[in-house]
């Protein structure tokens, strides 16, 4: 039988505290970075666009409430409106937004779903938010448009931001186009940092056990 030292013992001990606390950055601190990604690629026969993550409301102006507004993508204004609303979802102000991400007119998706999203440029640069949106808040959604590519639709591969805020509070849209989506590499620095943990805490206590 193998007699672990006290110095093994304690960190041994000290291991699930310290994958609990990998686990709580992985699963908290990472989500409160307040961007949104927009990823718009060809998928098949369709070009889809999903977005995700965050808004940091701090610096943006309040610029009202929309109309009814559908779901689509107008690229020569570097827009699009995902899952569109009959009204009432609410509009800031106070982004620096690209002019365009290709020259394309308004054209309506397919199928839309998740929560109320948009974004505009070309000196409309405005965002469109769900109803009743808390700061910092995940949103996440979908736009499809079938039966066509990135061409048809006239837009432009690349990647734009949209920013707004300072220090603490600098917050932006990244919009990607033409690249199929990937995690990020943090989450996956992080997420392998959780993993290596676990198996070291595992072949302690194997070892321990002999």
């Amino acid at each position: 039988m193998n007699v672990m030292s006290p110095t093994d013992t304690l960190a041994h001990r000290r291991l699930p505290t310290i994958l609990g606390l990998l686990c709580f950055v992985a699963l908290w601190v990472l989500p409160i970075h307040a961007e949104v990604i927009v990823d718009i690629y060809q998928s098949g026969p369709n070009v889809l666009s999903s977005y995700s993550g965050t808004i940091n409301l701090t610096d943006l102006a309040f610029l009202g409430e929309a109309g009814p507004t559908p779901a689509f993508i107008t690229p020569d204004i570097a827009t699009e409106v995902f899952e569109g609303t009959p009204g009432g979802a609410p509009v800031y102000g106070g982004i620096t937004a690209p002019a365009d991400f290709g020259t394309g007119n308004e054209t309506l998706a397919t199928t839309t779903a998740g929560d109320t999203f948009g974004f505009a440029g070309d000196g409309v640069e405005e965002l469109l938010l769900p109803i009743g949106y808390i700061s910092g808040s995940s949103i996440s959604g979908t736009d499809t448009w079938d039966g066509t590519s990135l061409a048809g639709l006239d837009l432009k591969a690349g990647t734009y931001t949209y920013t707004w805020g300072t220090g603490i509070n600098a917050d932006s849209v990244v919009v990607n186009i033409g690249i199929a989506p990937v995690p990020e590499p943090s989450s996956l620095g992080l997420m392998s940092l959780v993993v290596l943990a676990l198996v070291v805490l595992l072949r302690g206590r194997r070892a321990s056990s002999v």
